[in-house]
């Protein structure tokens, strides 16, 4: 499943449950990918998601931004 994806969406993953697994796969094969910017998910930020806000998301869908310029947005760090 991951090798059709490019970036991967998780909105939330019970900590040791199939979803998770799913993310750690992901970010094992160097798929970028984003969760809700929520306490119940900083596992998943732990294991290397990047935390998202609910705009964020809406304006992917949107098509005003894209995953990486939200990985930087977010992340605090300037784009290039």
């Amino acid at each position: 499943m991951l090798t059709q994806a490019r970036t991967v969406l998780t909105l939330h993953a019970t900590p040791g449950g199939r979803t998770e697994t799913l993310v750690r796969d992901a970010i094992a094969a160097g798929k970028p990918v984003a969760t809700l910017d929520h306490p119940a998910n900083a596992h998943l930020v732990a294991l290397g998601a990047v935390p998202v806000t609910a705009a964020t998301v809406v304006g992917w869908y949107a098509g005003l931004m894209t995953v990486e310029s939200a990985r930087t947005d977010e992340a605090g760090i300037s784009r290039s």
